[in-house]
């Protein structure tokens, strides 16, 4: 059997958690497994800049002396230490959420907050084995999808889990043999909470029936992680293939080729693509994906699929709402649309942005859409849906209109008026910046 400090290490190089030029915040309670965390970070890592951070949470009375007594192991190691006290109880009351929630919340905005005070370059947690099945279990009672089923991952961004490999037993015994001290909080034993419910009830249970279970876990935490990262490369080669040019702060996928790829990779893709989105969020995306239609997403974020666009927002565009009377040759420039509609003498064929019309087409309004618009003897909104506008583009698209008839519809369709086309209308950008015609 390995021993504890070389499942670390072999968790650093499989999950790839450590390169010799990183700066490393430990999250440090006191506990055994924090303990123990710095103790191995320090065999193996010797080089690495270590740093401390404590938070006492204000829950128990006597968790002063929880904070006593990381000062004073810091100042044994000779390793430089932040010890900051908040109310959590107070906090959850304030964000209406629970104590652990709270508590989670906290610890890791303090753990940031000090990561980028101090210039350091990852933050290292406690996790184990014990605390991975711990989240496995509960995730998979909740309806969890894949992300819930990889529990604790060993990476995520620039938090590290080194203990992820090795069983709580197995910190135990190691701190046991060698006389090293450490802290325990009495509110581990309290299992009104569902995680020390799992721990000290359904746990102690479960490995009556299995044993070997820390040997099978280990490997099922690389196997689902091996998993996780090639579904991860696949989902971000999917958004690359299939997003299109999108205006700022928003992200635009061509709705056709989603459609060709797999459903639970479209769901990993999304995933990726808007933070803290739920199991019934990814099957509502799916849904709209292949009905079409609109749904409310986390962080005020909005999905919208219609004709070939999926579109992620949070805000609507603004429409340009003015209008510019055309009477003769020259330029007529919209920078609210990031457009100049240019009319000059001659007929210079059609392209996919230019028309050719008779003289007759003068004077005429460039403008967007208006309710009572019409093409021909059917309503505007018709052809656009015929022609597979999407909704949001309807409002951005450029029209030349004379009263209420729509004439040209640049890019998608041109009225054919009698007479000799001696005018060419055409569009072009104004900026590099977005524009309609971007997809």
């Amino acid at each position: 059997m390995k021993s504890p400090v070389l499942l670390v290490a072999e968790a650093a190089e499989r999950f790839r958690l450590l390169v010799p030029e990183d700066r490393v915040i430990v999250g440090f309670s006191g506990g055994p497994d924090s303990v123990f965390l710095v103790h191995a970070l320090r065999d193996l890592f010797p080089e690495t800049e270590l740093h401390l951070a404590h938070l006492d949470h204000g829950i128990r009375e006597d968790s002063g002396r929880d904070a006593e007594f990381c000062a004073d192991f810091a100042r044994r190691l000779k390793l430089p230490i932040t010890v900051e006290r908040i109310d959590v109880g107070a906090l959850a009351k304030k964000t209406g959420v629970g104590l652990e929630e709270a508590g989670r919340a906290a610890r890791y905005g303090f753990f940031r907050k000090l990561k980028d005070g101090v210039g350091f370059t990852k933050i290292a947690t406690g996790h184990t084995l014990s605390d991975w099945l711990e989240t496995y279990l509960m995730n998979l009672f909740r309806g969890a999808g894949l992300r819930g089923m990889r529990g604790l991952p060993p990476r995520d961004g620039e938090l590290i889990r080194p203990l992820i490999l090795v069983e709580k037993g197995e910190i135990l015994e190691y701190l046991g043999k060698r006389g090293i001290g450490f802290r325990e909080d009495p509110t581990n034993l309290d299992t009104s909470f569902t995680r020390n419910w799992v721990r000290h009830e359904l746990l102690p249970l479960v490995k009556t029936r299995f044993s070997g279970e820390a040997d099978a876990m280990r490997k099922h935490i690389v196997a689902v992680n091996e998993a996780w990262d090639y579904i991860r490369n696949e989902s971000e080669a999917m958004a690359g293939k299939t997003m299109r040019p999108s205006p700022r702060g928003e992200r635009i996928f061509n709705r056709d080729a989603l459609l060709d790829y797999n459903r639970f990779l479209f769901k990993m893709m999304a995933l990726e693509t808007i933070p803290g989105l739920t199991a019934g969020h990814l099957e509502e995306l799916a849904s709209i994906l292949e009905k079409g239609g609109e749904t409310h997403l986390p962080g005020g974020w909005k999905a919208q699929a219609s004709e070939w666009d999926l579109r992620f927002f949070q805000h609507e565009l603004a429409s340009w709402q003015g209008e510019l009377l055309v009477e003769g040759e020259g330029e007529y420039p919209v920078p609210e649309l990031n457009l100049v509609l240019e009319v000059v003498a001659g007929n210079a064929g059609e392209g996919p942005l230019s028309a050719s019309f008779p003289p007759a087409v003068l004077p005429f309004t460039l403008r967007t859409r208006r309710p009572g618009d019409r093409w021909g003897t059917k309503p505007l909104k018709d052809k656009m849906i015929g022609l597979r506008i999407p909704a949001w583009r309807r409002e951005l698209t450029p029209l030349a209109v004379q009263g209420n008839q729509v004439l040209w519809i640049p890019g998608f369709a041109t009225w054919r008026m009698k007479g000799p086309k001696k005018l060419t209308l055409q569009i072009r950008r104004l900026s590099d910046e977005f524009w309609f015609y971007d997809f």
